[in-house]
């Protein structure tokens, strides 16, 4: 008497959130005879899945990067008998600790000519504010549409000995403020 089981997926891969860096496992269970396992992927943008090469097991471990921000993934499970059965599609989110890995520089430009003020960040869903204070002035103001990590302005003869930073916000409502700068021409 050979005794077989049905082809089936007990328990379903999970969506995950996990910071950059961290490794991450994807597993499934699956109940039948001979199983083999292949994982597929997607990446954020992209219209199809793809073969994920050399992950085989109904368990796997990675240590994503920053592209995996948004990817799918799911399991397909066959049998000895050449039955296939595929996991439900999971969505990964990579997580960025919130910092400024570039700062704003001070700048000594000629009047008339762009000034461009930038700064990079690391972190998820960022936003950015840009505030200023004119030389006189004894507090910062918001530097209304200036909302970018790099922002170009020709600035005129009042600018001289501006003072600048920006705030930059993640989607968890943390914020990080730049490093205080100046203009002079």
């Amino acid at each position: 008497i050979t005794v077989t089981h049905d082809l089936k997926i007990t328990t379903q891969p999970v969506n995950q959130t996990i910071k950059l860096g961290n490794s991450l496992t994807l597993s499934l269970k699956a109940e039948g005879d001979g199983l083999t396992y292949q994982w597929y992927y997607k990446k954020s943008g992209q219209s199809t899945f793809s073969t994920w090469n050399g992950r085989t097991h109904a368990s796997e471990t990675c240590t994503p990067n920053a592209s995996w921000n948004g990817i799918q993934l799911y399991c397909i499970v066959k049998d000895s008998t050449g039955k296939t059965i595929q996991s439900n599609t999971v969505k990964i989110t990579v997580t960025h600790d919130l910092k400024i890995t570039t700062q704003p520089v001070n700048q000594t430009i000629k009047l008339g000519n762009a000034l461009t003020l930038s700064l990079k960040a690391e972190g998820s869903g960022l936003t950015y504010q840009w505030y200023f204070k004119k030389s006189g002035q004894s507090a910062f103001s918001k530097w209304n549409g200036r909302t970018h990590a790099s922002e170009t302005v020709t600035p005129n003869e009042s600018w001289n000995g501006i003072q600048l930073y920006c705030v930059v916000k993640d989607s968890a409502g943390k914020s990080v403020q730049s490093n205080t700068i100046k203009v002079t021409f």
